[in-house]
């Protein structure tokens, strides 16, 4: 309701903007009561909703959500799918929030498949968005996941440097 109040006052694209951010908001609720099928559909509403208005903020938003459901359920193919098109959404050139999460996303997938050079690819593009927007918490996710990488790759010395500076 309190969506719907908000897009008036701006007009039909406001409204749909507005739309848009609760669609994303209702599918994370759906998410975490267990209904992934749920939330996919709210999700993929969402995707048709930012599609029509040219909301790419909104767009990207659904899509990393999309690419959480995938990874939950296994599908690792899919979730790398929708991170990227998250990532195209806001144009890979834009260094903003919308574009590290993802990027963090991907990291996080590359080592079940073994490709940690990527891996560490994604996080320090991550890494280097959020600590030029000074957002600290995703800047400890960056380093984190480099840390993980760099252990699991071997790297005995780099990853527990990382792991401190991720918990600085």
């Amino acid at each position: 309701e309190r969506a719907r109040e908000e897009g008036q006052a701006g007009g039909p694209s406001r409204a749909r903007a507005v739309l848009g951010i609760a669609l994303n908001a209702l599918g994370r609720a759906v998410r975490r009561a267990g209904d992934l099928r749920g939330a996919r559909d709210v999700y993929e509403e969402s995707v048709v909703n930012a599609r029509e208005i040219g909301h790419r903020h909104s767009l990207s938003a659904a899509f990393c959500c999309l690419g959480e459901v995938a990874r939950i359920t296994g599908d690792v193919r899919a979730a790398r799918a929708y991170y990227e098109q998250a990532i195209e959404a806001r144009g890979r050139h834009v260094r903003s929030i919308t574009n590290a999460v993802p990027l963090a996303n991907l990291g996080g997938l590359a080592p079940e498949e073994g490709d940690y050079a990527s891996a560490s690819d994604y996080y320090r593009e991550s890494l280097a968005i959020t600590a030029a927007l000074g957002d600290t918490s995703s800047t400890a996710v960056a380093l984190d996941g480099l840390a993980a990488v760099a252990l699991a790759a071997g790297g005995a010395e780099e990853g527990p440097l990382l792991t401190g500076a991720a918990g600085a």
